[in-house]
């Protein structure tokens, strides 16, 4: 399993979502940081600086069976990894988000869960700061969105990566995750077999706002859609 992971500071383009890959010395779009002699990154000003991850970055797409072994028997969820060139767009898409938003989570209300938008400041002449009304300390309804992750791990064409949302109340039940399940099993009809799993604290990017991963194995190898 090592070996289909990089350091961190190899250079890597592919198609996150069809898995398609391309080897360069450089990235063509955008720059970003090299990493030190200990795998540190390095900061360059302006340049994309990928996170260090303690296995690194894929180099090959995840394989259903390898996916199944590491969440459903290794528990090993570290080393569920984007490529390089997923997490140059992923840092690149979170830098420009927290300039036009007051936090993520005023983003995801807004875009996931369809909330009002609301202009907080003038925050320079490129930049407006937004916010979602209500803000999230204010629901009290509970809410809950099915919809596909938009910076998915790098997995081999056919596997789909969802995410389960849910505000307003307490966190997602077996019955509430059971439901979306079926749901994709209605709405997509080609699904072969299905993983899911809960992020531990450490591992959660929003803690706030709590939600399921949900890995569907279909007949299609088109790249993910809408749902």
């Amino acid at each position: 399993m090592p070996e289909s992971f990089s350091s961190g500071n190899a250079r890597q383009e592919g198609d996150n979502r069809s898995g398609t890959r391309t080897t360069s010395s450089r990235s063509s779009a955008l720059s970003f940081s090299e990493t030190d002699d200990n795998n540190k990154p390095a900061d360059h000003g302006n340049d994309i600086v990928l996170p260090e991850r303690q296995y690194g970055y894929r180099t090959e797409p995840m394989t259903w069976k390898e996916l199944k072994t590491l969440i459903l028997k290794e528990n090993n969820l570290a080393r569920l990894s984007r490529s390089v060139a997923q997490e140059i767009e992923y840092q690149t898409y979170m830098r420009k988000l927290k300039c036009e938003w007051k936090s993520v989570y005023d983003h995801i209300l807004c875009s996931k869960f369809g909330f009002e938008k609301r202009l907080v400041k003038q925050h320079d002449k490129n930049h407006d700061v937004y916010e979602a009304y209500p803000p999230l300390s204010e629901v009290k309804e509970i809410q809950k969105v099915l919809v596909l992750n938009d910076f998915p791990y790098y997995t081999d064409e056919g596997i789909f990566h969802y995410l389960l949302w849910k505000i307003g109340g307490d966190i997602i039940t077996e019955s509430e995750i059971e439901e979306a399940r079926q749901d994709l099993c209605e709405k997509l009809g080609d699904i072969k077999d299905m993983i899911h799993w809960r992020n531990p604290p450490h591992l959660k990017s929003l803690p706030e706002i709590d939600h399921i991963h949900i890995l569907c194995q279909r007949e299609t190898k088109k790249p993910q859609s809408r749902l």
